[in-house]
């Protein structure tokens, strides 16, 4: 669940809030790290097993390769839950257009000291890495983009997946804004399938 922070307005069908983002205990950002690792897993599997055609060892291949990065994903999880005091802060709203999310000042610029390092240390996965990253500090979604809406109850998100399967959207409620929030979602995508969990 999101903590509450500063800035939530409400005015002519639009809401705007802030909050903390918890890391740790989240298990929307575990499920989707689990999800992207499993596909990358899979793709890099078949096309060992399409080379060397060996079942077994392409199975040791998946398991390992899945487990490894999900054990590095968890402890930078980790790392940036202890340096940003448990979350990230972040901006949200939804209007008449879709919604959309920004992250905080400190988390931006801890992504452009680290782009500057790799790029010094002359690091191009590195780079990349955090060139997409960087791409996914700030997020708008249409509602004519939206595929189906998610509500989970107990964290207080909204999950919106796009038409294209890619760069789905996370709103992070409040506990005191969360109802309201679901309302004004259910009343601009009335044709959108919303799922409860």
């Amino acid at each position: 669940m999101a903590h509450a922070g500063g800035d939530q307005k409400t005015e002519n069908g639009e809401l705007k809030w802030s909050c903390k983002v918890p890391l740790i205990k989240n298990s929307i950002i575990f499920r989707e790290l689990a999800m992207a690792f499993g596909a990358g897993t899979i793709v890099v599997v078949l096309i060992f097993l399409a080379v060397s055609g060996d079942f077994l060892t392409a199975a040791y291949l998946a398991v390992g390769l899945f487990a490894g990065l999900f054990a590095l994903s968890l402890a930078i999880v980790f790392a940036l839950s202890l340096a940003y005091g448990g979350g990230i802060d972040a901006k949200f709203y939804i209007v008449e257009k879709g919604v959309g999310y920004e992250l905080g000042k400190s988390f931006k610029k801890t992504n452009r000291a680290t782009l500057l390092v790799s790029l010094m240390g002359r690091s191009p996965t590195a780079t990349g890495a955090l060139l997409v990253g960087s791409s996914r500090e700030a997020g708008f979604v249409s509602w004519g983009e939206v595929r189906s809406i998610t509500v989970h109850s107990r964290e207080k998100v909204i999950y919106m997946r796009r038409k294209q399967h890619i760069n789905p959207v996370a709103l992070f409620c409040t506990p005191d804004n969360f109802e309201e929030a679901v309302a004004l979602v259910s009343r601009y995508a009335p044709m959108i399938r919303i799922e409860a969990k």
